[in-house]
């Protein structure tokens, strides 16, 4: 995957800014990543926000990821595709995918992209 980084608050958190725009089922997520549900500290259906690897990283629809603290890019970039990937490997066929891809080739079933 191929991403941009941005340090966010003062230099303590990066996010990892995915080159193709995602549209993640964020109910999915926690199964996808076996998050324990004491580990969310807040969701809803365009982020989540919970512990994982000792940090505090909050997960966008989009497929953008934010690290806090973390200041390391390249470790960035390899912990928002570790997630990204599991994300994608849960998705059953069809209910995840590159947003561009979708208006192209698909159509749109409420807030899920399918073809």
């Amino acid at each position: 995957m191929r991403f941009t980084t941005a340090r966010l608050c003062g230099g303590k958190s990066l996010m990892a800014v995915p080159a193709d725009p995602m549209d993640i089922d964020m109910s999915k997520v926690p199964a996808a990543l076996g998050i324990d549900p004491s580990a969310i500290t807040s969701s809803d259906e365009e982020m989540m926000v919970f512990q994982w690897n000792g940090m505090e990283t909050t997960l966008y629809r989009q497929g953008k990821v934010m690290f806090f603290p973390l200041e390391d890019k390249a470790a960035c970039i390899k912990y928002a595709t570790q997630i990204l990937e599991a994300v994608r490997r849960f998705h059953p066929s069809g209910t995840f995918q590159n947003r561009w891809h979708s208006i192209k080739y698909g159509y749109f079933i409420g807030r899920t992209w399918t073809w």
